[in-house]
């Protein structure tokens, strides 16, 4: 019997420590043998857990430039699997969330169970991977006007799925103006074409806000009025402004889109150098990276935990699985569940 096999029979009777030395032994004198390192990696998640297995991971690709997307799965699947024992319901969920939808079917059972016990939390999670009972029930809660509703659109946006589209719509005609303009926005990131002219009739709206998001979703999808609308927003002097206006034309990063967030990644206002961080990451990742950076170490644990969300966008958007790697260090529970779920959708 192989080294290898060895190891892996001693792992299935629980002998992390035996298992892994097979595995180094293996590892001398064939270094680059995957069968011997995924042994190693695997056995050292079990002896130590996710910081174990990663340091492994790290020593063997030393030099290397190249990440290794099956390893590096597993790690961030055992990342996810430790923080879904978190006492903190919103991480806990967040990461059974990302292991269900990694096809995990003991994270979406644990995620029904909680939703069918009132967990706001496990709902949402399960609504952003497009559960329909949890579309559902979210959707239930918004008509009973018992959740708030703005929060509830960025989820049900997640989803783009038809009920949510449906729901959202109905918001358009809410009494209350942050409602109609939220929903509007929301409508344009499901890319709910089929709402383009109730878009168009908000865009008279008496409403500075509500008229402005639906301007701003009729150029997320595509419409001239819209886009002409965002163009003269970018032109404006107010820097966050500009910045809603990027973001509508973000699915068109054009010579003219790139300028603007350039020069908005140096604006005054911490949360729209962020913004523009994030959304130059897939164009220029360096100055993307340069900024979220600045940030890490404020004494503002807002900016702190608005540059960590950023981080991980950031990684996304650029496609940097060493720096979403390197994000699995991070004692922010967050940002390192972010990171193992960007991990797992890029290595899919």
């Amino acid at each position: 019997m192989s080294l290898v096999a060895q190891g892996w029979l001693l792992l299935s009777q629980g002998s992390a420590v035996p298992a892994a030395a097979r595995a180094r032994d293996a590892l001398q004198r064939a270094p680059s043998y995957g069968g011997a390192v995924t042994l190693l990696i695997e056995a050292e998640l079990l002896r130590g857990g996710t910081g174990s297995g990663l340091a492994e991971y790290e020593r063997w690709l030393g030099a290397r430039t190249l990440e290794e997307p099956l390893l590096l799965r597993r790690i961030a699947r055992a990342a996810l699997r430790e923080d879904a024992k978190s006492a903190d319901a919103a991480v806990k969920a967040a990461a059974l969330g990302a292991l269900a939808e990694d096809g995990d079917t003991a994270a979406a059972e644990e995620l029904s169970k909680a939703m069918k016990a009132g967990d706001p939390a496990a709902t949402r999670a399960l609504a952003q991977n497009g559960n329909a009972a949890a579309v559902r029930a979210l959707i239930d809660k918004l008509n009973a006007g018992s959740t708030d509703p703005l929060g509830t659109f960025d989820v049900l946006a997640h989803t783009r799925s038809r009920q949510a589209i449906s729901a959202v719509r109905e918001r358009l005609r809410d009494r209350r103006p942050e409602v109609r303009g939220s929903a509007a926005e929301a409508l344009g990131k499901m890319d709910a074409k089929d709402a383009a002219e109730e878009l168009r009739a908000l865009t008279k709206d008496e409403n500075g806000f509500v008229s402005g998001r639906a301007a701003l979703a009729l150029a997320r999808l595509g419409d001239s009025d819209g886009l002409a609308y965002a163009q003269e927003l970018a032109r404006g002097t107010s820097a966050p402004g500009r910045l809603i206006a990027a973001d509508a034309m973000s699915a068109n990063p054009n010579p003219a889109w790139v300028e603007l967030v350039r020069g908005l990644t140096s604006a005054s206002e911490p949360e729209v150098r962020l913004g523009a961080a994030r959304l130059i990451a897939p164009v220029d990742p360096a100055l993307a990276e340069s900024v979220v950076s600045s940030f890490q170490n404020s004494e503002n644990p807002a900016l702190r935990d608005l540059a960590a969300d950023t981080t991980v966008a950031v990684a996304r958007r650029s496609r940097d699985l060493r720096r979403l790697r390197a994000l699995l260090h991070s004692p922010n529970p967050s940002e390192r569940v972010g990171a193992a779920t960007e991990i797992l959708a890029l290595t899919r």
